[in-house]
């Protein structure tokens, strides 16, 4: 049986950038009198939802990753692997469909209330705030007189404004021309998504998400020094950032929260620091959307001597997502016989046959730059068809393995989350 290989490809790619916020001589003072706008992402019911939902899905994946890593710093990014499920979904009939949708905690909604989600929060996203550049790009690669249907391509259209490209995917110049769409619309972050490309692949989706922006407030560079980082390896030296500011946090007995914001507020950074006497795996164990959500309930207002290292951390799944998703209830659309019903995308019978991701995320004085790319490789088979007010204080140095989460505000969004080690 020759077997044809299509990928779907969904890529999140954020960047954090680097401008001073202030208008004093020291680059490094934020300018508090500064107003910038900010736009909610405001949802219906229905796709308010659906988020709620899908941050279920989102510690899920974070803490069955962790699970399956043996000790490796983790980073996910679950809005990524939604889009490219949520793609794959639209080319999905029957049981095929509900697994999908189940598997990404959707049951019992429609593509179309998928779809409306997705457009939401796009267009939303990109307009949440000035000091924020978001750009979002989906492309739909297919070969040459193999027969997708024109429904299929033109749901891809409406829906995630992708742009169609018919290509030979045995000719070198399509991986070339590939590299080269994901390095232009990720500003060179990504310069080769993929090392090579099956010459029986068929069809190609490529999401991608590019995030530009910065600190709320910088930190000083000058106030930043060496200091020791302890983690189940041992001691290393790291470069330390140091301030004192006012931020929303949480502090109990077990852990240590910290929000810090970037552009005009409503994307944030939260840093989740365990007691030094609690291991880290354990305390994974137990998050989940009902953690995050009493955290996000609780939060209030500290002055914050606040010491995070600046790192650079990179992540791959490599085969560990179709298991997370198996066990989530999604198996059909791995069939290599004839129970994955695809036959929205082609009349050739389909499978999933792989699905990876890859992360990259790294902070610094000025901001944060972060990657990540989702591939879904799917092949045919042989069967047919403000007020002022005293706050307390709070020391908040991460010094020890953390979680974080990259994230928008208004609409619950999570973009990232990771567990540094060291």
């Amino acid at each position: 049986m020759k077997r044809t290989l299509i990928f779907l490809t969904a890529a999140i790619f954020a960047v954090f950038s680097f401008c001073s916020c202030e208008k004093s001589n020291d680059e490094n003072v934020p300018d508090t009198d500064k107003v910038y706008k900010t736009v909610p992402v405001y949802l219906t019911k229905t796709q308010n939802e659906l988020v709620t939902s899908g941050n279920v899905f989102a510690f899920d994946f974070f803490r069955d990753m962790v699970a399956r890593s043996e000790g490796e710093g983790v980073l996910v990014s679950p809005f990524s692997l939604q889009a490219a499920l949520s793609m794959l979904a639209n080319g999905a009939e029957a049981e095929t469909y509900k697994e999908i949708v189940k598997a990404l905690g959707w049951e019992g909604y429609s593509v179309e209330d998928v779809n409306s989600l997705y457009s939401r929060l796009t267009g939303g996203l990109r307009e949440a705030d000035e000091q924020v550049t978001l750009e979002i790009a989906n492309s739909v690669w297919t070969q040459k007189d193999f027969p997708i249907l024109d429904s299929y391509i033109s749901c891809l259209k409406d829906n995630y404004d992708a742009e169609a490209k018919s290509v030979d995917f045995t000719s070198s110049s399509t991986l070339s021309q590939i590299n080269k769409w994901c390095s232009d619309k990720t500003h060179g972050l990504i310069p080769q998504m993929l090392d090579n490309l099956n010459p029986y692949t068929r069809l190609m989706l490529i999401n991608a998400l590019y995030f530009k922006g910065t600190w709320q407030q910088e930190f000083d560079k000058k106030k930043s020094a060496n200091a020791k980082f302890t983690s189940s390896n041992g001691t290393t030296k790291m470069r330390f950032m140091n301030d004192t500011r006012d931020c929303l946090g949480l502090y109990t007995e077990s852990f240590k929260l910290c929000e810090i914001p970037y552009g005009g507020g409503l994307f944030t950074f939260d840093v989740i620091l365990p007691d030094e006497k609690t291991d880290i795996d354990k305390f994974v164990e137990d998050m989940d959307d009902d953690f995050w959500a009493s955290c996000r309930t609780k939060m209030r207002a500290y002055e914050v001597e606040l010491s995070l290292p600046a790192f650079t951390q990179d992540y791959s799944s490599e085969e560990r997502i179709i298991p997370f998703l198996k066990e989530r209830g999604m198996r059909r659309a791995f069939d290599d016989g004839e129970e994955a019903q695809f036959g929205k995308i082609s009349p050739k019978h389909l499978f999933v046959g792989e699905i990876l991701q890859k992360t990259l995320i790294k902070t610094d004085e000025k901001g944060s730059e972060a990657a990540a790319v989702t591939e879904i490789v799917v092949r045919v088979g042989s069967a047919g068809p403000g007020v002022v007010i005293e706050v307390p204080r709070m020391t908040f140095k991460a010094d020890r393995p953390f979680v974080y989460i990259l994230r928008e505000q208004s609409s619950g969004t999570i973009l990232f989350i990771g567990i540094f080690r060291g």
